[in-house]
């Protein structure tokens, strides 16, 4: 349940970078820089993919938290969230993702 985007980041930078020394290089001809450029882009759009989905999964729960609290209480999320059904429902649901997590370290 780690969703840690700077691996993600530095996977992306270390491609980019090794196509800006690709590009660069005047000992690499034209005709290899035809060749792995594509793959250098393949891999750069495969990773920016998934760091999009990584932040997708990690704002969802706020945005969830935000549109549930108009919908089910009719009220703004900042005066849901200090109400005491507010901080009871923050503390079963940062219960609930301390006891999943542990579980989950341990495996």
């Amino acid at each position: 349940m780690k969703l840690d985007p700077l691996p993600q980041i530095r996977r992306i930078a270390y491609v980019y970078l090794r196509a800006v020394h690709v590009l660069r290089s005047k000992r690499i001809s034209d005709h290899w820089k035809e060749k792995v450029l594509p793959a250098y882009a393949v891999s750069i759009l495969r990773g920016s993919i998934v760091l999009f989905f990584i932040i997708v999964v990690v704002m969802f729960p706020f945005l969830l938290a935000v549109v549930g609290t108009r919908t089910f209480t009719h009220m703004n999320f900042y005066s849901f969230i200090t109400s005491f059904w507010g901080v009871l429902l923050s503390v079963i649901f940062g219960l609930i993702y301390s006891s999943v997590r542990v579980r989950h370290v341990r495996k």
